[in-house]
């Protein structure tokens, strides 16, 4: 049985006040597809007022992706992915976003693998807003950033096809977003239209 599995490595805070873009290097490691390999795509979300400055496979491979990207919804863009084998891929995203307050959490991006109109991966991007600029001392690993801690991206559950992000323990009652007023369902973590961080948000 053929299986991908994502991972993103990215710095997991921005600093209010300084350019608000996020940059991650995504690995996506496919097993099993078989010798005959698999047509694969890739899906990008992006929340409202969010811009792709980059979107790129680094590995094995370089090819810039978003030129031959198409527009999915308004916050969706989708691009072939061409014939996989065993063995992984590294991309490179860029988002710039707008600017946000000191302890703002937001859902930057969600990049799914789609074979056969199936999401057999995913993995989200998400960050805090701070203005300590201590959290941004430590030098990461050569070529690399810190590894952010990502929530889980579990399936959809009521109107949204896309992944709703719960976390583990979930507060009960379905959200309404404090940014934009669209109301989730039961345990979502962050808006579907903005990205913004329900966690906390009162039931209205």
């Amino acid at each position: 049985m053929s299986a991908f599995s994502l991972t993103a490595v990215h710095r997991p805070h921005l600093i209010v006040g300084k350019a608000p873009e996020v940059r991650a290097l995504v690995s996506i490691r496919a097993s099993g597809v078989g010798a005959s390999g698999a047509d694969a795509s890739l899906r990008l979300w992006t929340p409202n007022g969010a811009t792709v400055a980059a979107f790129a496979e680094v590995a094995p491979t370089i090819c810039e992706l978003r030129r031959r990207a198409v527009r999915l919804d308004d916050r969706t863009i989708g691009c072939a992915a061409g014939r996989w084998s065993d063995g992984a891929r590294e991309y490179e995203l860029v988002i710039a976003l707008p600017p946000g307050a000191a302890g703002d959490e937001i859902l930057v991006a969600r990049l799914e693998v789609v074979v056969d109109e199936d999401v057999v991966g995913r993995v989200p991007v998400a960050v805090t807003w701070t203005d300590d600029a201590s959290l941004l001392a430590s030098r990461p690993p050569e070529g690399r950033a810190p590894v952010a801690a990502s929530p889980v991206a579990e399936l959809p559950t009521g109107r949204s096809p896309a992944p709703r992000h719960t976390p583990a323990m979930a507060p009960a009652g379905p959200p309404c977003c404090p940014a934009c007023d669209l109301r989730g369902n039961d345990g979502d973590r962050f808006c579907e239209r903005c990205g913004e961080s329900l966690v906390g948000a009162q039931k209205s």
